[in-house]
């Protein structure tokens, strides 16, 4: 459900007492006139906070957990080790893999050796041009199989370092999903972990108020326990498609580093601003609540008080609130109801 809500309004002062108003006549009363405000106008939506920043470190190779480092809560820095598998299948193919690349150099030496002594012989016309194309040819298979043999240690390297896990940025654990001792498949997820400084909040846009997001690129987030209680976020990207089912298109809206109140996971609203408009105003202390009827005090120019019936709107800043009907523009009311009682009883008994 999307609620409507008005903020940031123009006021010349918070309350406006009876020292502003045009003269009443013989009134003890304190009392305010009914003023018109221009306020903005805002659609609150519903979004959920997450991380920038957030992964799941998956296993690469298989193996057997020797070691984890962190756990849930704990704080890593970026490229600090986190798990370590043992590896042993690993090192062994790292082993044989250096052992052949020796042999192969080996055999380039050789190979380049017996070219040598081939081409200085053909120099000489002491050798065949056929026993120096098989020279030349098995020098370039044995050069082929030193990169083949390079390659392979390469890749037997990077495997066995698939052993190791590293953070790939500082962050928080949220959730641990191994053991010691567990074995593991590649692509099982290990760790789970976020970068807390840096958030945004998901909010799903319906297409009435799309135009106006586009327009203005700025919205409010509402953080509970936060004074004030809302951000003013302008880093707002908006997905160039529309959801199938819902209608809805997301907008992504970056904070500012460093919200401490928030954490992934959270629902917050979110106000986008979609134009203004003139409504009236009036203090929230001059509005009387009896059971199911809501009402001011209204004071005539010639100074009698009746009870005039109003639909209030949104509460706004200041403890002031919006008079949907019952008013109009330069009435005016009572301040204090308490006090328009008492002065309404001893009237009566006049």
């Amino acid at each position: 459900m999307i609620s409507l809500r008005m903020t940031r309004f123009i006021l010349l002062s918070a309350v406006i007492v009876a020292g502003a108003t045009p003269a009443i006549a013989e009134t003890p009363l304190e009392i305010t006139t009914v003023l018109r405000h221009t306020i903005e106008i805002e659609h609150r939506l519903d979004g959920v906070v997450e991380a920038v920043n957030e992964a799941t470190l998956t296993a690469e190779i298989p193996g057997r957990i020797a070691e984890v480092l962190f756990d849930v809560g704990d704080v890593v820095p970026a490229n600090a080790v986190v798990i370590r598998l043992r590896g042993t299948e690993q090192k062994a193919d790292v082993s044989k893999a250096e052992a052949q690349v020796v042999d192969a150099r080996a055999r380039v030496v050789e190979a380049s050796r017996a070219y040598q002594r081939i081409e200085s012989l053909y120099g000489q016309n002491a050798a065949s041009e056929q026993a120096m194309e098989q020279a030349k040819a098995s020098l370039e298979v044995s050069k082929a199989s030193l990169r083949v043999a390079e390659a392979q240690l390469t890749k037997t390297e990077e495997q066995a370092g698939y052993a190791v896990i590293r953070a790939p940025f500082g962050g928080v654990v949220t959730e641990r999903h191994v053991e010691r001792g567990e074995s593991v498949t590649p692509g099982q997820p290990m760790i789970s972990g976020f970068l807390p400084d840096l958030l945004r909040v998901r909010v799903d846009v319906p297409q009435r108020l799309l135009g106006h997001v586009r327009k203005h690129r700025s919205a409010r987030v509402h953080v509970p326990g936060r004074e004030p209680d809302s951000l003013v976020v302008d880093d707002v990207a908006i997905f160039p498609y529309a959801s199938a089912g819902t209608g809805t298109t997301r907008a992504r809206l970056t904070l500012p580093y460093g919200v401490e109140e928030l954490s992934p996971g959270m629902l917050v609203k979110v106000s986008f601003f979609s134009g203004e408009r003139t409504v009236l105003v009036i203090p929230e202390r001059a509005i009387v609540y009896r059971s199911e009827v809501i009402g001011v005090y209204a004071v005539s120019e010639d100074g009698s008080v009746q009870m005039r019936r109003i639909r209030p709107g949104a509460s706004l800043a200041g403890e002031n609130k919006i008079v949907l009907a019952g008013l109009q523009e330069n009435e005016q009311i009572a301040l204090d109801p308490v006090a328009a009682i008492a002065h309404l009883k001893h009237l009566s008994k006049q």
